[in-house]
């Protein structure tokens, strides 16, 4: 049975992934076509090598589902992006397909079936400590393919570097843990990060395809596969230079013919980080500041804050000069409530476009022009969901001028919907009026989000729902703040918004600032202008 094979690479990985290529033909007769994926192809479309065809492929061009989550994964190494494709990518066109990493060099013959035509699955004889994938495996299934406690110790067997894939298999298990594709590129990219503490081995979680995948099949599939022992050898690129980058041909040549001689079964190159692995580190580092630092709010010359809405639940501080040039007021969450939109007709002559999946219409007496729909936000289009980025490309195919203020409110449900907006979208949203539930539970989430808005947008006043309670979140915001679960932003665009300064006055502001619940006063949160 022939199988394709697909290798994620980066362009550092270009000259050692022929020599994987080349040692794959001659020790491999299960082998089929190749597919090489990597961040530009800069041309390259297919190439004849030894009679097999290689075609090479842009990463965000295998899946077009990713498109709605390039915001989520291209501030992820570049071997998160890989390991998604690994799963989801369909290029290849066999029942099985054999993934190997681009460093991982075979070196004496081998078979991807066993004389029954079973699929083999690769092991090593000495566990290794995989603590982060198995804090990622156990997460993602609820503990089904392998527990975890802090207090556990956990090894896996199974080979990380590379495993022959069966796409039904595949398609099995994502839909068994995640129900579609989208759902876990969410997760993966919600926890997966890097930490630089002193725990880092505690708090670090990372995806591994190949372990994941293999400890699905064990446990479902049993009997169907057959187990094979690879050891590998690994070569450092610091054992032969601390100033190159990657290895020369010269250098593979001589370590391939180095681990043959001593019976090794696979050899592992692994390069030092390239440039832009080093700056994706210092930036990593900077990525993972506390929630404090993007909750710092700031005053925009010549722009003064005024509340609409309702008094308590429902209204808003926002950039009173800014109302009127705004062309469309685009609404997530409605439920029985719209005197935001009520209020701000009064001070702009927007369109008004409003969705809510949870309620049947709009309250009675809303204004005619209203235009609802019964759309949950998702970061998916479906029959009863909608994208962000389809509500605003809605809107700018009729206004390509449009001046847009976003009021978000849906319940948790923010977190991964915004981020399908593309840069060109955020360039037409003037005002962003969003609450961010429960950072206390989904710090990680939070991070990830106010750092996507922090690209685009000023945070202009910041408010804390008193409807949720508030509890310390030391290694966030400092000891002794009373944080709330629950926070109102209120952002502008940094096109807009220029000569801005810290802001230095009261928080919350009484002049405009009203507690969502009667019984509860406002929750102070003067520790974020003084931060």
């Amino acid at each position: 049975m022939k199988c394709d094979v697909f290798i994620p690479i980066t362009h550092k990985d270009y000259n050692k992934a022929w020599h994987v290529i080349r040692q794959l033909c001659n020790n491999c007769d299960d082998i089929g076509n190749f597919h090489i994926s990597m961040p530009d192809c800069h041309g390259l479309t297919t190439k004849e090598f030894d009679g097999h065809t290689i075609t090479f492929h842009n990463d965000f061009d295998i899946l077009p589902c990713m498109e709605n989550f390039l915001k989520l994964i291209r501030f992820k190494p570049n071997w998160i992006l890989q390991q998604l494709l690994k799963l989801l990518q369909r290029v290849t066109t066999t029942e099985y397909y054999y993934v190997i990493d681009a460093d991982i060099v075979p070196l004496t013959k081998m078979s991807l079936f066993d004389e029954q035509g079973k699929p083999v699955l690769f092991s090593r004889t000495n566990p290794k400590d995989e603590t982060a994938f198995v804090r990622f495996i156990a997460k993602a299934t609820g503990g089904d393919l392998v527990s975890w406690t802090e207090d556990e110790y956990c090894q896996t067997n199974f080979i990380a570097d590379m495993q022959l894939f069966k796409t039904a298999w595949v398609d099995e298990m994502i839909m068994r843990y995640f129900h579609s594709a989208e759902e876990f590129i969410l997760f993966t990219c919600f926890n997966t990060y890097w930490s630089n503490t002193p725990d880092a081995r505690r708090r670090s979680i990372f995806i591994s395809e190949y372990i994941m995948y293999s400890l699905y099949v064990a446990k479902y599939h049993p009997g169907e596969t057959s187990i094979v022992i690879a050891e590998t050898k690994h070569i450092n690129k610091l054992q032969h230079s601390q100033r190159e980058q990657v290895f020369s041909d010269d250098e593979i040549k001589r370590e391939i013919a180095t681990a043959v001689a001593e019976n090794h079964m696979f050899l592992r190159l692994q390069s030092n980080c390239a440039m832009s692995d080093i700056k994706y580190v210092r930036y990593n580092a900077q990525r993972n500041r506390p929630l404090k630092d993007y909750l710092k709010p700031y005053n925009i010359n010549g722009i003064s804050r005024i509340r609409i809405g309702r008094r308590g639940d429902g209204g808003y501080v926002v950039p009173k000069e800014i109302l009127p040039r705004l062309s469309h007021c685009v609404t997530y969450g409605v439920a029985n409530d719209v005197s935001f939109e009520n209020d701000l007709m009064k001070n702009s002559s927007c369109d008004f476009i409003l969705y809510d999946g949870t309620v049947n219409g709009l309250p009675s007496g809303s204004p005619r022009k209203y235009v609802f729909s019964k759309l949950n936000i998702s970061s998916v289009n479906s029959g009863n969901t909608i994208t962000p980025a389809k509500t605003i490309e809605s809107v700018l195919t009729g206004d390509a001028n449009a001046n847009i203020l976003l009021k978000c409110d849906i319940e948790g449900c923010e977190y991964g919907v915004l981020q399908t907006l593309s840069d060109d979208q955020l360039k037409h949203i003037s005002v962003l009026v969003i609450e961010i539930h429960w950072i206390h539970s989904q710090t990680d989430k939070c991070r990830a989000l106010l750092e996507f808005i922090d690209k685009q947008f000023i945070l202009f006043h910041v408010h804390g729902n008193t409807c949720s309670g508030a509890s310390p979140m030391p290694d966030e915001f400092g000891p002794g703040n009373a944080v709330p679960d629950v926070l109102e932003l209120t952002y502008v665009n940094r096109a807009i918004a220029q000569n801005v300064k810290p802001y230095t006055g009261k928080l919350p502001d009484p002049s405009i600032d009203v507690s969502n619940n009667k019984s509860v006063p406002d929750y102070d949160l003067q520790f974020l202008v003084n931060s």
